[in-house]
């Protein structure tokens, strides 16, 4: 009786854990088979040895059963902040007229989302929008179509050209 408590209880830390990162208890599953290949390797690994290493220390602490629910929690701060960081490193490098960054942690729970575009972060200068893409680890132009559907709003009033762009 007592092991299935504990059981029940690491699967219980698991679903708080991947519902407070991912949203759901399936999206890490998706993200760990199909979106953490998109990340570049030197982001991944040294956040994987880390996250397994902490998992390991923590499970003799806390017991096995938890181990998911750890190594899923250290992963997802881990590999977020560092995604954040060159998120931020490469924003500071560019002269832009406005920008905004999600967190990480925001983008596991909202992207992808009913097959919605979701901006991770995005600049504006000279009225020419610009996304991040993990997959080209930098920003790009967005596509006419597409910004009309996805940038803030207060952007049309700083170029007006942007609400030309067809929607």
């Amino acid at each position: 009786m007592r092991r299935a408590l504990r059981l029940i209880a690491g699967f219980l830390a698991y679903a708080i854990a991947s519902w407070a990162f991912f949203g759901d208890p399936f999206s890490p599953i998706v993200f760990g088979s199909y979106y953490l290949e998109r990340l570049p390797d030197w982001l991944v690994w040294p956040c994987a040895a880390f996250a397994a290493l902490l998992t390991i220390a923590l499970s003799h602490r806390f017991g096995a059963e938890y181990a998911p629910a750890l190594f899923l929690a250290s992963m997802a701060l881990l590999c977020g902040a560092g995604i954040d960081h060159a998120k931020r490193q490469a924003l500071k490098d560019i002269d832009k007229d406005a920008f905004f960054s999600n967190s990480a942690i925001n983008a596991g729970k909202n992207a992808p989302n009913d097959g919605q575009y979701y901006l991770h972060a995005a600049y504006l200068k000279n009225c020419r929008a610009y996304a991040w893409s993990h997959l080209q680890w930098g920003f790009y132009e967005l596509p006419q179509g597409v910004a009309r559907n996805v940038l803030p709003q207060h952007w049309y009033e700083l170029c007006p050209n942007l609400a030309a762009y067809p929607r």
